[in-house]
């Protein structure tokens, strides 16, 4: 191998996955809002824009907001008002972040592995569906992950206050990242223990609890702004029994992450890691990332289960297993290389899989796919007036033109019922009619189905 190949051999992996992210990407950046962002996240960015951006509670009602902090509505809606308001210039942004997720992979691999590796490392992280998928979303995630990675980034090198800045840039743009922020605190607070410099460097600790003031603040305007701490229907939600089920989520946790998208040889590989800790010459750094993701997993297993949720732990866990089969490989480098090119084929071999797993896997085209072509099915119906029924996630899209899916000409023809209300017509995915509805059209695409009803008027006589 060439010197300057050599040398610039991580730059060439990682530039060569980067585009291969944005040309498998491209098409999706101009797709409507779908699942969160109709609901939520790309639905409160829309209203900033057309009402006043701002970052405080009150700038946005709660049922959009759903009590989240807004600092990432706000940085959307401050992107698409500069750049233009386009589902392009949206979900292009949202891949800029994930871009950026990505290299900031590699500069953490890269205090623990050799350069090549951490820039492959980086690689198995982009070739995983959850990734993919969540890359051009307005949703938080990928945001979250970005901020986590600098985080132990700046924890790693000793740069406390560059850390505690980004977790209280974390905790504005979701609650969570507060639980990123005590596990630092409570991993320096371990430190200054049993090193015994605790007297000496106490006051260190105080940078530490800058994110969790950030966030009492963030709370204390929220009541002020709104009347309550946290949005309702999530205490209710809480107190329902999101802490109930502790076993089935760590379960599911478990099973997502370590058997489902081409990930089954994971957990081996991880194993050989944690039982090679103490031939390590980083072994504590290493050991900070094992705690970090075990103990995240664990804290997320007591609250509300989705998947995409812990996004933010693939970049310590494609760490993990880089060392793992860097040391399976004897540490040699071409091995180890090739060993994660095939986890990432295993990983993108499973990316057009038709199962649908909402916003986790690619497969939610098709979803988004038949979605759209039922919409303009509804459009063709020649009727002045009719009204209409259908759930989630079609029900979330009809009544915002913004979204991408209805304009004014059909939300003035067409009325939306409840399901309950014997509307003309039903939109349904996953669900039969219930009543004397007959199907008129299907709308199939993978393992996703939609089915268009129409009211049978004879059959109500």
């Amino acid at each position: 191998m060439k010197p300057w190949i050599k040398t610039y051999f991580p730059v060439i992996i990682l530039l060569g996955a980067i585009f291969f992210l944005w040309i498998n990407r491209w098409e999706s950046l101009s797709f409507p809002y779908y699942w969160d962002e109709m609901g939520v996240y790309g639905k409160g960015v829309q209203y900033l824009f057309a009402n006043g951006n701002g970052v405080l509670p009150a700038s946005l009602p709660p049922e959009l907001s759903r009590g989240h902090p807004l600092l990432f509505y706000f940085i959307h809606a401050l992107v698409i008002d500069c750049f233009g308001n386009s589902f392009f210039v949206s979900h292009a942004f949202a891949l800029l972040l994930s871009t950026a997720t990505i290299i900031s992979v590699y500069f953490l691999a890269k205090i623990l592995l050799p350069k090549p590796i951490a820039a492959a490392t980086a690689c198995l992280l982009l070739s995983q569906n959850i990734f993919i998928a969540q890359s051009t979303f307005v949703l938080p995630e990928i945001s979250v992950t970005l901020i986590s990675t600098l985080a132990l980034l700046s924890f790693l090198k000793g740069r406390y206050f560059h850390m505690a800045v980004l977790l209280c840039v974390g905790v504005w743009i979701k609650e969570s990242v507060i639980l990123i922020a005590a596990f630092f605190g409570i991993v320096y607070f371990l430190r200054l223990i049993f090193s015994g410099k605790f007297k000496k460097e106490f006051n260190q600790l105080l940078i530490f609890t800058l994110p969790l003031i950030g966030f009492l603040g963030f709370l204390f305007i929220q009541k002020i702004q709104n009347g309550w701490y946290f949005f309702p229907y999530h205490t209710s939600i809480v107190e329902e029994g999101a802490f109930s089920g502790f076993f089935d989520k760590l379960d599911m946790h478990y099973n997502f992450i370590f058997y489902k998208q081409g990930r089954n040889q994971w957990l081996i590989t991880a194993i050989i890691t944690l039982i090679s800790l103490p031939m390590m010459k980083k072994a504590k750094s290493m050991l900070l990332l094992i705690g970090f993701f075990l103990s995240n997993v664990v804290i997320f297993s007591l609250a509300f289960y989705m998947d995409r949720y812990l996004l933010y732990l693939y970049p310590v866990l494609v760490i993990i297993i880089a060392q793992g089969l860097y040391t399976l490989s004897g540490k040699r480098v071409k091995l180890t290389l090739l060993l994660l090119l095939v986890f990432c084929g295993l990983s993108l071999y499973q990316l057009n899989n038709p199962s649908f797993r909402y916003d986790v896997a690619i497969a939610y085209e098709d979803l988004l796919q038949i979605h759209l072509e039922a919409i303009d099915e509804l459009k063709e119906i020649e009727q002045d007036h009719f009204t209409l029924g259908s759930n989630f996630p079609i029900d979330m899209s009809l009544d915002d033109t913004r979204l991408g899916y209805v304009d004014e000409a059909f939300n003035a023809r067409v009325s939306l019922h409840p399901l309950n209300q014997n509307p003309d017509y039903m939109l349904l995915y996953k669900s039969p009619a219930f009543g004397n509805y007959s199907p008129i059209k299907e709308f199939e695409q993978g393992e996703t189905k939609i089915v268009l009803y129409k009211r049978d008027y004879e059959a109500t006589y």
